[in-house]
C-alpha cells in the first residue's frame, strides 16, 4: 500500500541491481504500468503517474537471484504561491492565477518561491494572457528570463515563453518574479485597472516531451573540389529551423560542428531540431561523402629550378620528385639537380587526390662559354673576369667577377664560368692550370768585373739581375756605386709565356777601387782630375759635366 500518498507526485523512480536472471512488472493498483528483463548489474527506470491518486505498488520478481531495489516518488517542482502588494490575486477552477491591479506611474511585481525543485526538469514553459497593453520582465533568482531593457515595448494577447534552465542553480530558496510594467521602460500607458493571468507555469523534463520528426537523406556524395560541402533537404513537423552538424566519420570522439567539411572523406550528419514549446531536443542522423579526385598530370611550373643553388623546389604535400621514371628514390625539395638532368614528377596520394599521370622536364638551359689564360709575367689573369662571370679555386666556392683581372697562384687550378640566372645553369667551366714557379738549381752568382764605381756579374741563361732596391734589368752590370759599399745582386730566371719567373738568389759583393776622399769645404780639385782644364776639348768639357753631374745625382740618390 502506498502511504501518505501526494497528488503533486508525478512519476516514480526506480533503482534496481540484481544478481541472477530474471524479470520484473511494476502494478499500480493491479495493472502493469512498467516492465523489464533483469540481468546481472543495474538499471534504473521512470514511471509516470496518470491519476490524482493511487492506493498501492507491486514489484513482481521472476527467474533466479537477489534482488536490491529503491523506490521514490518525485514530486513535479511548481511556483504558485504568489505575492506582490497592489496586487489583487486570485485562482480560478483551472488552476490559473491572475493578477488584477491599477496602473498609476509605478512599477509592481510578483514573486513565488519554486518547490520540489528537481534538475531534471531543465525548461520552463508559462503562457500568459495580458488584458491591456503591458510590458513584461522575467527573472529566476535575480537573473533575467525575459528582460524589460530589452523588450520594451509593450504587449497585449497571449504570450508563450519557453525558458532553458539549465545554467540556472535553483535550490529551495530560488524564486520566480514577475515584472508587471516596470517603470525603466518608461512606458506610460494609460492608468486604470489591468489584469494579467498566468494560464500556465509548469517545469519541463525535456527528455519526457515527445520528439520531433526529421525526414532526411540516408547519405550525401560529393566530388572534391576545395569548397566546403553540406548536407540538405531535412524536413520536420516541429516548426523550428534545422541545425546541421559535422563530424569526421573517424574522429568518433570529437563534438559536432557547424563547419562544412572540405577535404575528401566519409563524415557523419547530425541534423537537430531544437527545444520548443511542444517538442524536446531530436536528432536526426545521415552520412556525407567526399570523394578524392585523380588531378591531370602536373605541369613544368609546378616546380622551380634554382639555378644558382642547384636545386629544385617543390610542395612534398602534393608533388613527388625523381631523377627516376619509376620513383624509386624520391627528390627532397632543396635536393641536388644539375644541367643535362631530367626530372620526373606527379602528384602523390593525398587527403584529397588520388596519384595523378607522371611528367618529366629535361633540364638543358646553361649559360655561355669563356676563354681565359694567364699573364705569367705580371701573375694576373690576361683578361677581365666580369661582374656576370664568376672563378673559383676548389669548385665550391665562387667568387663574383669585379671588371678586373684576377691575381694567380702558382701552382693553383682556377675554374671560371657565367654565372647562373634566373632561368638557366651557370655555364660550361674553363679550366686554368697556372704552372708551378721554377725554381733555380745549381746556379751561383759570380763576380765578373769590379771598379770603384761599378760591379758587373757574370751572366745566366734566361735570368734578370736587380740591387735590392731597384727594378729588374737584363743587363749583369751595375754602375754610379761607391768604392768599399757592399751591394746585394738578386737573380731570378724571366717569366715567359707559359710559365712564371723563378724563385729568386742573392748574392752580396764589395765594389772594387780606391774609396774617394771625402770632399772639404773650400778644396779645389786638381785640373787633371776634373773638368774643365784648359787641356781638354770643349766638346769633351760638356761630355765631362754630364758625367760628373750623374755621379752626383746618384751618390744623392
Amino acid at each position: 500500500y502506498i502511504l501518505d500518498y501526494d497528488p503533486a507526485y508525478t512519476s516514480i523512480r526506480l533503482e534496481l541491481s540484481f544478481k541472477g536472471e530474471g524479470s520484473l512488472n511494476v502494478l499500480l493498483d493491479g495493472e502493469i504500468a512498467y516492465s523489464t528483463v533483469m540481468q546481472n548489474g543495474k538499471q534504473s527506470g521512470e514511471i509516470d503517474l496518470v491519476k490524482a491518486n493511487y492506493e498501492g505498488i507491486k514489484l513482481v520478481f521472476e527467474g533466479a537471484g537477489t534482488v536490491t531495489y529503491a523506490v521514490t516518488f518525485i514530486t513535479k517542482p511548481y511556483a504558485d504561491a504568489f505575492s506582490g502588494s497592489g496586487f489583487t490575486i486570485t485562482k480560478t477552477a483551472e488552476g490559473e492565477t491572475v493578477f488584477t491591479y491599477t496602473y498609476t506611474v509605478g512599477w509592481y511585481s510578483v514573486v513565488a518561491p519554486i518547490r520540489k525543485y528537481d534538475s531534471s526538469y531543465d525548461s520552463l514553459r508559462l503562457s500568459m494572457l495580458l488584458a491591456q497593453p503591458t510590458v513584461i520582465g522575467i527573472m529566476i533568482d535575480g537573473v533575467y528570463l525575459w528582460s524589460h531593457y530589452d523588450h520594451s515595448e509593450p504587449v497585449e494577447g497571449v504570450m508563450e515563453f519557453f525558458f532553458d534552465l539549465t545554467s540556472f542553480k535553483i535550490t529551495d530558496n530560488s524564486v520566480i518574479e514577475i515584472w508587471i510594467d516596470p517603470a525603466i521602460t518608461g512606458y506610460t500607458g494609460t492608468e486604470g485597472t489591468k489584469t494579467v493571468t498566468i494560464t500556465e507555469l509548469s517545469f519541463i523534463n525535456t527528455d519526457k516531451m515527445p520528439k520531433a520528426s526529421i525526414v532526411i537523406a540516408e547519405s550525401f556524395t560529393f566530388d572534391y573540389d576545395g569548397k566546403g560541402k553540406a548536407a540538405s533537404g531535412a524536413t520536420t513537423n516541429s516548426g523550428e529551423t534545422l541545425v546541421y552538424e559535422y563530424k569526421r566519420a573517424s574522429d568518433a570522439d570529437k563534438a559536432y560542428s557547424t563547419d562544412l567539411p572540405v577535404d575528401a572523406g566519409e563524415y557523419d550528419v547530425r541534423v537537430t531540431s531544437p527545444l520548443n514549446n511542444t517538442y524536446g531536443v531530436t536528432y536526426a542522423y545521415a552520412k556525407l561523402f567526399i570523394n578524392k579526385i585523380t588531378p591531370d598530370m602536373p605541369k613544368a611550373s609546378e616546380i622551380t629550378v634554382d639555378y644558382a643553388n642547384e636545386a629544385v623546389i617543390y610542395d612534398a604535400s602534393v608533388l613527388a620528385v625523381s631523377r627516376f621514371e619509376d620513383f624509386s628514390y624520391i627528390l627532397p625539395s632543396g635536393g641536388s639537380v644539375a644541367y643535362g638532368m631530367t626530372l620526373y614528377f606527379k602528384y602523390i596520394d593525398s587527403v584529397n587526390y588520388s596519384e595523378s599521370a607522371v611528367n618529366s622536364v629535361t633540364l638543358s638551359q646553361r649559360e655561355g662559354e669563356v676563354s681565359f689564360s694567364i699573364n705569367y709575367a705580371l701573375e694576373i689573369t690576361a683578361q677581365n673576369v666580369t661582374d656576370q662571370q664568376e672563378y673559383s679555386t676548389d669548385g665550391l666556392n665562387w667568387t663574383t667577377g669585379q671588371n678586373k683581372k684576377v691575381k694567380v697562384v702558382p701552382g693553383n687550378i682556377y675554374l671560371f664560368r657565367v654565372k647562373a640566372t634566373d632561368h638557366s645553369f651557370a655555364g660550361e667551366i674553363c679550366y686554368v692550370a697556372a704552372s708551378y714557379r721554377p725554381t733555380l738549381q745549381n746556379v751561383q752568382i759570380t763576380l765578373q768585373a769590379t771598379d770603384k764605381t761599378s760591379i758587373t756579374v757574370n751572366p745566366i741563361a734566361g735570368a734578370e739581375y736587380k740591387l735590392s732596391d731597384t727594378i729588374w734589368q737584363t743587363d749583369t752590370y751595375f754602375g754610379y756605386l761607391k768604392a768599399g759599399d757592399t751591394v746585394t745582386v738578386t737573380v731570378r730566371l724571366k717569366a715567359t709565356d707559359s710559365s712564371f719567373a723563378s724563385d729568386e738568389i742573392s748574392a752580396e759583393f764589395t765594389v772594387g777601387g780606391e774609396k774617394e776622399p771625402e770632399e772639404k769645404p773650400g778644396d779645389e780639385k786638381p785640373a787633371d782630375k776634373g773638368c774643365g782644364s784648359a787641356a781638354v776639348p770643349v766638346g769633351m768639357m760638356l761630355l765631362c759635366g754630364i758625367f760628373v753631374a750623374c755621379q752626383q745625382r746618384r751618390r744623392v740618390k
